[in-house]
């Protein structure tokens, strides 16, 4: 059934539940569904038109449980549910096609098993490898906190079964091999040795406000060497199947992207790295849960000896399509910076107090450059882009109301912040935190006062130029982007913090560096649309001073994938 047709029909049955009373309760509708895939009767559906391949599907029994608990519910406890077609591409990737698979003896549990995806999957995986039916069963379990889920996932393999003519001492087996019960706490003890971990845990994070279950604190609190004090519920399933697989077994779970750079989960990357090398990947920027959270799934190989370059942030990108940009150079920007800050709640509240509209500017629609004594213009990350301000050009939002103009009254600003606003009032180069390229604009007077989170990039005044050229290399942007995959709002955007920037390579033609950091300074006060232009004129620049050619096939991905993204940003402009 294609994917689509399938969420269409089971949303007709979904909304028919909804409107109706008696029977229609989800073990009611879940059971009646489970009779049905199997061959038999099933009154309270009779005005449901049958599914358009068919009902002989044991898949539609996880799929109905999951439709029919709410929303709410499922946010609550971080539980979604995977797609199909996911679920199936992760099952080869932990059981790689192998002749002798259908005669071993692996056993694969899914550990948060839901309505019995993965099982499904795994099942269906092992007969194509040549196993029989009975075979199959023999070789999976599961377990998950929520009852009423663990039986759609019993139904599920029991239906399974039946439809494979498996006996039914294999099918009771199997399903009894599928508990109710929390696998931070423990496995079952009528599981054999577990060689193959696969699932979809729950994501819940504390930092929500929303009660942290007692045993994920536990199982936290004992791995406090590796999972922060704000590692979520992802992060602790993952540690704890690393540790409970047999030696040689294989985890592959999916993962929120968040893991791949947070800070909290440093101490578990590196300790899989140590005792579970990644031996492969999956990832995606396309949304696969109805939760906007972006997820990744590794394959981790329990004692393998595999070496792998670079971080696990890295690997993502590579998988989502990010290019590869090796650096030679060991000099970086910290070198020229003399210091990298933004600013935080306090300063954010003092320029909100501070705000004032310009108002001769948002009358005439004219950006002109004189202000008042003590007043600064205020910078948004919304009103920055490459080399340009859009500063009385383009409406902007602060705490919470639209500015055509904003200036702030310095004489408004006290105490620290008024410390830290003084501080603002000399050249430096202002970067937003999250964006498709870096988008560097230098505050050539420092006339600016940058909104929280903007980051101030102070530097020699001979050196603010070079410092917003290497910002636009596209070899620089790449690097980023895939050292800190993951951990921005959007799959799309980097995401760059004050205490990275000095991390940033330099380039090694110094000569190509000088040339495009004159281009940078023709930039200042021309019109929006050219100074795009020129930011991507010193792009190509720099493109050369990091060595890559644009006809090589190495330079020619980077630069084609950093000029899509800073075409789409042109593109959006007024």
């Amino acid at each position: 059934m294609a994917p689509i047709q399938r969420r269409r029909w089971l949303r007709q049955l979904v909304d028919l539940a909804d409107a109706e009373s008696g029977p229609w309760s989800i073990d009611a509708t879940v059971e009646a569904v489970a009779q049905r895939v199997i061959g038999n009767e099933a009154p309270i559906l009779s005005a449901i038109a049958e599914p358009p391949d068919g009902w002989a599907d044991p898949w539609l029994i996880g799929a109905v449980h999951e439709l029919l608990a709410s929303a709410g519910e499922r946010s609550s406890r971080g539980a979604w549910y995977t797609p199909r077609v996911v679920v199936e591409r992760l099952v080869e990737q932990a059981l790689p096609f192998d002749s002798n698979l259908g005669v071993t003896t692996t056993f694969v549990v899914d550990p948060t098993c839901g309505g019995g995806a993965f099982l499904l999957a795994t099942l269906d995986r092992f007969v194509v490898c040549g196993a029989t039916a009975d075979e199959a069963l023999a070789r999976i379990g599961g377990m998950d906190i929520d009852t009423g889920a663990v039986h759609a996932s019993q139904l599920a393999i029991d239906a399974w079964g039946r439809l494979r003519r498996a006996s039914q001492r294999a099918i009771e087996q199997a399903v009894s091999q599928i508990h109710v019960g929390d696998q931070l706490e423990a496995w079952p003890a009528s599981w054999p040795d577990v060689d193959v971990v696969v699932g979809n845990p729950p994501f819940a994070t504390p930092l929500r406000g929303l009660p942290f279950p007692t045993a994920a604190q536990a199982a936290r609190e004992q791995r406090r060497d590796r999972l922060g004090p704000y590692a979520d519920l992802a992060a602790i399933h993952l540690a704890v199947c690393v540790e409970r697989v047999a030696p040689s077994g294989r985890v592959g779970l999916v993962l929120p992207q968040s893991i791949l750079g947070g800070r909290d989960t440093a101490g578990l990357r590196r300790w899989i790295d140590d005792v579970a090398p990644m031996a492969a990947i999956w990832a995606t920027k396309e949304p696969v849960f109805e939760a906007s959270v972006r997820v990744w799934s590794p394959l981790l190989v329990k004692g393998s000896a595999t070496t792998r370059a670079g971080s696990w942030s890295e690997a993502a990108a590579g998988a989502v399509g990010v290019p590869s940009t090796p650096m030679q150079s060991v000099a970086t920007l910290d070198s020229l910076l003399t210091s990298a800050t933004a600013g935080f709640r306090d300063e954010f509240y003092a320029l909100a107090d501070a705000c004032v509209e310009r108002v001769d500017v948002a009358e005439t629609g004219d950006a002109i450059d004189e202000l008042p004594d003590g007043h600064m213009r205020l910078a948004t990350v919304g009103s920055l882009d490459p080399l340009v301000s859009w500063w009385g050009r383009r409406p902007t939002t602060f705490a919470k109301r639209r500015w055509d103009a904003p200036v702030i009254d310095c004489s408004k600003v006290e105490g620290r912040s008024h410390a830290w606003l003084e501080q603002m009032r000399v050249p430096k180069v202002l970067l937003p935190t999250q964006s498709r390229v870096f988008e560097p604009f230098v505050d050539r007077d420092g006339t600016v006062a940058p909104a929280t989170p903007l980051l101030a990039l102070h530097a020699d005044a001979d050196a603010i130029d070079l410092v917003a050229a290497v910002l636009l290399a596209p070899p620089v942007v790449a690097w980023a982007f895939a050292r800190w995959f993951g951990t921005a709002m959007s799959v799309e955007a980097i995401k760059i913090a004050a205490r990275d920037v000095g991390t940033l390579p330099l380039p090694e033609d110094h000569g190509a560096w000088t040339e495009a950091a004159t281009i940078v300074a023709s930039a200042d006060g021309q019109e929006p649309r050219l100074a795009l232009s020129t930011a991507i004129e010193a792009a190509t620049v720099m493109h050369r001073a990091y060595g890559l050619d644009q006809a090589s096939a190495e330079g020619a991905a980077v630069w084609h994938w950093w000029l899509t993204r800073a075409n789409a940003l042109v593109a959006s402009q007024p």
